[in-house]
């Protein structure tokens, strides 16, 4: 077997918990858990929820961020994770997504994709969340000639 595939979870709360964690608990050996973001107040907590679940914290790196400020400038650099789960609040999505298909990395994002205010009701918001997944798929294309490069998009029910 080869060396595993190095994850970066993007938001550590109820839903990675109960979806994402679990999976790469069962996988470890073939995924190795290796960077966390999650908001400044909670990596306390994203840290103990780690470690209830007996995956392994080091070498995980973890990544503080603000409410609504993206740790651009805090992210892996280029080689140090292969793939990137977007488990965030759905504003966040997005740029986390941007970032993680520019940088070639195999993406699982949650539903919805992304977030546009009101865009059950006004079909110019609607338009924009189509125009986002456009250039997500995009970027993503951008990727094949990456072996095995993927974008996925949960559609777990909640």
């Amino acid at each position: 077997m080869g060396s595993p595939v190095r994850v970066m979870l993007v938001g550590c709360g109820e839903w990675a918990k109960t979806s994402h964690l679990p999976v790469i608990q069962r996988m470890q050996g073939q995924v190795a858990l290796t960077h966390v973001v999650e908001l400044e107040s909670r990596i306390d907590r994203a840290r103990d929820t780690i470690s209830s679940m007996g995956i392994p914290q080091w070498p995980v790196k973890f990544i503080g961020a603000q409410p609504g400020i993206i740790p651009f400038d805090k992210m892996p650099a280029a080689g140090e994770v292969d793939a990137c789960i977007v488990a965030t609040i759905s504003e966040q999505h997005l740029p986390y997504l941007n970032w993680s298909l520019s940088n070639g990395l195999h993406t699982l994002a949650d539903k919805p994709l992304t977030f546009h205010a009101n865009a059950s009701t006004v079909p110019e918001n609607a338009a924009l969340i189509a125009k986002d997944y456009d250039d997500l798929l995009s970027l993503a294309g951008q990727n094949e000639d990456r072996e095995g490069c993927c974008f996925r998009i949960s559609c777990d029910f909640r």
